[in-house]
Parts: structure tokens; C-alpha cells; sequence
């Protein structure tokens, strides 16, 4: 199973937690950074307002491209890391999310009422 940009953001990228990634066996992205990763995924302002539209409505629009991360680690060279935050990984790279099973409190998609 691939992971489309959209499923990525609900599963990970919403609350921007950790996740651990693995690849397919003939993958770029295997070849490049080995067969796992530790990320947390970025997501612009523009992106974030966007996919948590499509979030909120129920949408998925099977779109499969470049997803930029944050490397969490020590094993891989600088220019790689370097070249996840420029560029990304391309999500049908992408065999197996698994997420960490703690939220960030990402401010982004909540929505409170202060009280004067």
C-alpha cells in the first residue's frame, strides 16, 4: 500500500507526530536512506490550510508526490538530511507509516474561544 500526501497528513502530519517509515524493496527512497526512517513530516502554512480542508470534508483525492521531513536521527549523511527538508520523499515510496502513538499539541487545527 502506498500512502497518498492526504493520508500521510491525517495519520501523521496533523498533529505532527513521529513516524517511522519503511520503504519498497526498489524504491528511490530505499536507495537513498535505507529501508526506515524516523521523521516528522512538514507542512507549510498553504499545505496545512489546505489538507485539513480536505481533512474536514472528507476528501482524498489519491495525490501522490514529494513530502517534506524532518530527520530524526544520526545515521544518515547531512546532505541527506539536507534533502529531505528541501524536497521531501515521495509518498509512493512509502510502504508502512507507522505513527507514534503521542500527539504533538499542534495549535493549527484547534479551534478555542477566549473569554474576557
Amino acid at each position: 500500500m502506498s500512502y497518498t500526501i492526504d493520508e500521510i497528513y491525517k495519520i501523521v502530519g496533523r498533529d505532527d507526530k513521529v513516524a517511522v517509515l519503511t520503504f519498497y524493496p526498489d524504491s528511490k527512497a530505499i536507495a537513498e536512506y535505507g529501508e526506515n526512517l524516523t521523521v516528522v513530516f512538514h507542512f507549510d502554512l498553504f499545505e496545512r490550510e489546505k489538507l485539513e480542508k480536505k481533512f474536514k470534508e472528507g476528501v482524498n483525492e489519491k495525490t501522490f508526490g514529494l513530502v517534506k521531513a524532518r530527520y530524526l536521527g544520526f545515521e544518515i549523511q547531512t546532505e541527506k538530511v539536507e534533502q529531505l527538508i528541501k524536497e521531501g520523499i515521495d509518498s509512493s515510496d512509502i510502504q508502512i507509516v507507522f505513527p507514534s502513538p503521542w500527539i504533538h499539541d499542534n495549535l493549527f487545527h484547534r479551534h478555542y474561544s477566549n473569554l474576557i
